[in-house]
């Protein structure tokens, strides 16, 4: 399996659909054991060197950006992202 870095903030309400989404999405039997490093940036600010990204949730796989928030994204369309980032780390 590939490495999952997703890169979230406190009171996001982006980053609370991408941990729901994740949840959802994991207790599926095809993405079950799936694992990600959930970064909190405003905590570890220097765990996000090195990644292009200005909003959060933004996830990387392989330290390739997958995703990265826009504001006004529905729940729909980061689940998504979601899926395809499990997808791809499959």
């Amino acid at each position: 399996m590939k490495n999952i870095k997703i890169f979230i903030l406190h009171g996001c309400p982006y980053c609370h659909n991408a941990m729901k989404a994740w949840k959802e999405l994991t207790a599926q039997e095809a993405y079950q054991g799936m694992t990600a490093e959930w970064i909190y940036e405003d905590e570890h600010p220097e765990s996000a060197k090195g990644f292009d990204h200005y909003y959060c949730p933004s996830i990387f796989v392989d330290e390739t950006k997958v995703y990265e928030a826009h504001p006004g994204d529905s729940y729909e369309v980061t689940a998504e992202k979601v899926r395809e980032a499990l997808n791809l780390a499959r």
